[in-house]
């Protein structure tokens, strides 16, 4: 094999190393080597939303494209894409939008402790990427685990549980060979009280795959 093709390849090999199969599910270990596997998706950054001067502020649940209010004006949600919490006893279904947190980015998460985020995609994708943390609003993010389950219409393709360290984040990275996505919902599974949040979503079919 020739130098530049040698580099190349451990070059590929350096990126999708830790690509795990789970069914019809490819989990990614890291942005990179889900964008080179899934590459030209749009990506839903929340960067526009108006905090107030504020740490964070609450929103109306479910936030979607058709979202226009104080916090997010009209068009600041990419079509295709529903984000909404689920309480199992809570006394609310508002979402945090917060400014602070490890992944330097505005992000969005469940307002209640121990409810579970849904990003949902009526159309159904291919691929969803996004960066994940457990957090209360305030502060440095939490260690422990998140647990993230993919469906597609009802049926579930399976999930994975990621560990958090104090102070970081997990990126979430995964594509179904068959079935298309339609909800991916993502659960704070550690003791303690934590929301979770997400930022920066990448989602829909890759450009290769048109």
């Amino acid at each position: 094999m020739k130098p530049i093709a040698l580099a190349a390849w451990i070059g590929f090999l350096a990126l999708t190393c830790g690509v795990a199969q789970a069914g019809s599910l490819t989990f990614y270990p890291t942005r990179a080597a889900f964008d080179l596997a899934e590459p030209g998706l749009p990506v839903q950054s929340f960067d526009s939303a108006n905090l107030f001067g504020q740490d964070f502020v609450t929103q109306p649940s479910p936030l979607t494209s058709a979202t226009n209010d104080a916090v997010f004006a009209k068009g600041s949600i990419l079509p295709g894409l529903k984000i909404k919490t689920v309480q199992p006893g809570s006394v609310t279904t508002a979402l945090i939008v917060f400014g602070g947190g490890p992944v330097r980015a505005v992000s969005v998460g469940n307002y209640w402790f121990g409810d579970t985020l849904l990003l949902l995609f009526p159309h159904g994708v291919a691929a969803v990427g996004a960066n994940v943390f457990g957090n209360t609003a305030y502060g440095t993010s939490f260690a422990g685990k998140i647990t993230v389950q993919v469906f597609g219409g009802a049926r579930s393709l399976g999930g994975k549980t990621f560990t958090e360290a104090v102070g970081g984040y997990e990126f979430v990275g995964v594509s179904s060979a068959t079935v298309p996505i339609t909800k991916v919902a993502i659960t704070w599974a550690s003791d303690g009280d934590a929301c979770t949040f997400v930022s920066d979503i990448a989602f829909g079919t890759p450009v290769a795959a048109r």
